[in-house]
């Protein structure tokens, strides 16, 4: 059972989101163009900067041996564990030290506790300008561009965990 004393599953150690939305100066009633003509007011007043930004670290991920070497019936059974496999090249072909893993004698349990590599953070930018009209006292129409991932950012999915498997780490 303390093998089984772990991180869970969806795990994320750090996250910072941030959210924003800054209305520009500039327009009637504002603190530059204040009293600029209606017309030009509607042309360059009441835009705003809106966005989202988010940083995480990476999740967990567990590594299994994909074969019952323990004979229970089950392919879920973890590796025996060598050292820390965090320490690994974190490459696209490789993100942790696959050499940190190695195949449990036939018949036992491998030594490896649950979910101790760390998948790849990811970090995105979302940004909107946006312009409101005003149609009526109530009534108002909203003009926006939004761009999702600004940066263009790449995600990786997480590492493939199966000992077996050709693409392991």
């Amino acid at each position: 059972r303390a093998a089984d004393y772990s991180r869970s599953s969806w795990d994320l150690r750090h996250v910072f989101q941030f959210a924003y939305v800054y209305e520009l100066p500039m327009g009637r009633g504002r603190r530059f163009g204040g009293n600029m003509h209606k017309a030009l007011d509607y042309a360059i007043g009441g835009w705003s900067l809106e966005g989202i930004a988010r940083f995480q670290s990476g999740g967990p991920v567990n590594i299994t041996i994909g074969q019952d070497r323990a004979n229970i019936g089950s392919s879920t059974q973890r590796p025996d564990a060598l050292r820390n496999p965090n320490t690994g090249p974190r490459t696209p072909e490789q993100w942790f030290d696959t050499s940190a893993f190695q195949m449990p004698a036939i018949y036992t349990y491998g030594s490896a506790g649950a979910y101790l590599v760390d998948s790849d953070g990811r970090h995105n930018f979302d940004f909107s300008i946006a312009k409101s009209f005003r149609i009526a006292e109530q009534h108002a129409v909203s003009l926006r561009g939004e761009f999702f991932n600004l940066t263009n950012s790449v995600s990786m999915s997480d590492p493939t965990g199966s000992l077996t498997s050709a693409t392991f780490g």
